[in-house]
């Protein structure tokens, strides 16, 4: 049952219900009609319980989410990753560019 209610009685709907993993989720519906918000509510009570009765596989579900960003995008969060571990400037960008090199001469688009 969704929980819907306006921040201080006015303006956008927002909804609190639980996801998949029984964490409490209160997200913006982003409308200030409440019938439209009761639907966006339903649809994602709805989701989280297929995903929750194992109709949907999260894991397959990220997998598939990460299989459809193109390489660049990974690229991108492994040069953030590199950087956050302490990596040294030089390194990062030589690494980074033989990746690059590789993906180009391999004709990669996606991993």
């Amino acid at each position: 049952m969704a929980n819907l209610y306006r921040r201080g009685g006015r303006g956008r709907w927002y909804d609190q219900y639980f996801d998949h993993t029984g964490r409490r989720k209160t997200i913006s519906a982003r409308t200030s009609e409440r019938a439209t918000a009761q639907r966006i509510a339903d649809r994602l009570e709805a989701e989280a319980a297929l995903r929750r009765e194992r109709v949907i596989d999260p894991r397959e579900e990220a997998i598939a989410a990460q299989l459809a960003k193109p390489i660049s995008d990974h690229l991108f969060d492994y040069r953030a990753k590199m950087k956050t571990a302490g990596r040294g400037s030089q390194h990062v960008d030589e690494t980074l560019t033989i990746l690059q090199n590789l993906t180009i001469a391999c004709e990669f688009a996606r991993v």
